[in-house]
């Protein structure tokens, strides 16, 4: 059975990518368009991972950040905060809700694949497996070492900026263009 991934986005081009990126992969995406139909949605059947954009009308990112992690039932699943390249993250609020992290737009999509499979076998390590694609062959390639995920990928000018958190650390932004 596939792993479930919650996308609360009001960007069609963000929910688009996002569904590309994941087409191929063993996780089903379902595509939201504000907070409060995130909330919704979570509370009826939820997801494995969310992503929720910081940026949204009614209910924010932060607000679904906040419902999931309060909830001891759904505290479990990992909420990865998106937001825009020239929208300040708030660190303190971030932190607050219990995001796990936080992705920049735009992000380079294989960099947000590789930080939803990692967030997810830190769910259910025994069940996991995180896998890179050959780059011509379409075949799945050896285990990439866990360390390796923990740095952003840039190809070109896409960049990716991974800021991770938790309750009691804070590590600074990685980045890399």
């Amino acid at each position: 059975m596939p792993d479930t991934l919650l996308l609360a986005d009001d960007s069609a081009t963000i929910q688009r990518v996002i569904e590309m990126t994941f087409a191929e992969e063993d996780i089903r995406v379902v595509t939201v368009d504000d907070g409060r139909a995130a909330i919704e949605r979570i509370a009826a059947d939820p997801p494995d991972i969310v992503l929720a954009d910081t940026n949204m009308p009614e209910k924010d990112g932060y607000d679904v950040s906040a419902f999931v992690k309060a909830d001891g039932a759904l505290s479990h699943i990992p909420v990865v905060l998106l937001t825009g390249a020239f929208d300040p993250i708030d660190d303190g609020r971030a932190r607050e809700v219990g995001c796990d992290a936080v992705l920049v737009k735009p992000f380079e999509p294989k960099a947000v694949l590789h930080r939803v499979r990692e967030l997810l076998m830190q769910v259910f390590p025994e069940n996991r497996q995180i896998h890179l694609l050959g780059p011509h062959s379409g075949q799945r390639k050896n285990r990439l070492p866990h360390c390796f995920l923990r740095h952003a990928v840039s190809l070109g000018w896409l960049c990716f900026w991974e800021l991770t958190l938790s309750s009691s650390t804070h590590d600074a932004a990685k980045h890399r263009c």
